[in-house]
C-alpha cells in the first residue's frame, strides 16, 4: 500500500482549472512544498510553475510571501526566458495591495489573468 502524500488544496478559480487538466498536479506542488518550503515550483513539462500567495488553505493574502514569489518566478524567468508568463490575479479587494507588489519586479513577459 503507497501513502498518499500531501495535496494543495486547488478548489477554486484558475488553480482549480489547472487541477481538472492536470490531475495530480496539487499533489506534486505539494509534496515539493512540504519537502523544500512554500514557494514557486516549476513543472517544466507541464509549462506551469505555481504561486504561492498564502502561508495556510484558506488563510488571508500573504504579501510578503506574494512579492517573495514574483521575485523567484522573475528570476527563474531570466534564466529560463520564457516568451510569455500568465500569472492568476490574486484576491479581488486584494489586487489593489497585491499590485503595486508586482510592479517593478515582473517585467513585460507576464500576463496578469483575471477570471470573468
Amino acid at each position: 500500500m503507497s501513502k498518499i502524500g500531501p495535496r494543495l488544496v486547488m478548489g477554486e478559480g484558475f488553480a482549480a482549472e489547472a487541477l481538472l487538466q492536470y490531475p495530480d498536479i496539487d499533489k506534486v506542488w505539494g509534496e515539493r512544498i512540504c519537502r523544500h518550503g512554500n514557494m514557486p515550483y516549476p513543472i517544466n513539462e507541464k509549462l506551469l510553475i505555481n504561486f504561492p500567495v498564502r502561508h495556510h488553505n484558506y488563510g488571508s493574502l500573504d504579501l510578503a510571501l506574494i512579492r517573495a514569489s514574483s521575485q523567484w518566478i522573475a528570476s527563474w524567468a531570466c534564466r529560463t526566458d520564457p516568451d510569455e508568463i500568465f500569472v492568476p490575479m490574486m484576491g479581488g479587494r486584494s489586487w489593489r495591495q497585491v499590485r503595486p507588489l508586482l510592479e517593478g519586479i515582473l517585467d513585460d513577459r507576464f500576463v496578469v489573468l483575471s477570471q470573468v
